[in-house]
């Protein structure tokens, strides 16, 4: 597979939402960035933050969505047409209800599975899902009435954090994968990293 040429993080815009479940795809691509020595500036004609950086030798574009979560799609529509970036070269990275915190998978296509972000991707792209995703596990509160606060509203109690971040702090080898297209070791890599997390008490 061809290197990555864009990652994409979802989440809200605003201090309110910094440390909330809904925001962890947005997060990890902050934390990349910085890793990487990458500055994010603002383009409002695409809805969208932006910076280029030199992931392991690869360039890539990082786009943070300057939308709300349920209008994601746009600005990912905009840049990718503005900078002419096939979504088979883009990597999106988001929460996931159906997994437990400390639990991160990658995979292409795939439907929403209630998430608003995924779902304004797909009404933006004609329904094309040919991207890939990086999944962080969020949890799921148990009742669906409770979705919308647990996921906006409520902030990531500590424990939860902890394992997310263990769980995300990703090796340079495994980064290299990812960012290589290299995706069948990267998945065996990540997979066999989240067992080792759920074995441990």
């Amino acid at each position: 597979m061809p290197p990555l040429k864009m990652i994409v993080g979802l989440g809200n815009p605003g201090k309110e939402y910094e440390r909330t479940r809904h925001n962890v795809g947005m997060n990890w691509l902050n934390r990349l960035a910085d890793s990487y020595g990458a500055s994010f500036k603002e383009n409002p004609k695409l809805k969208a933050w932006l910076a280029s950086a030199s992931i392991e030798d690869v360039e890539c574009l990082l786009l943070r969505p300057s939308t709300y979560m349920n209008q994601s799609g746009i600005s990912l529509r905009l840049v990718s047409d503005y900078f002419q970036i096939a979504l088979g070269d883009t990597l999106v990275v988001h929460d996931e209800m159906a997994f437990s915190p400390g639990v991160v998978k990658l995979k292409s296509g795939g439907g929403a599975n209630g998430h608003n972000g995924l779902r304004s991707l797909f009404s933006e792209l004609g329904n094309n899902r040919e991207f890939y995703r990086l999944r962080i596990g969020v949890g799921h509160p148990g009742d669906s009435r409770m979705v919308t606060p647990y996921l906006t509203k409520n902030k990531i109690p500590i424990e939860e954090q902890q394992a997310m971040d263990g769980s995300t702090n990703f090796s340079s080898n495994l980064i290299k994968e990812i960012v290589n297209g290299c995706w069948d070791r990267a998945m065996n890599k990540l997979h066999g990293q989240n067992l080792t997390n759920q074995e441990q008490p």
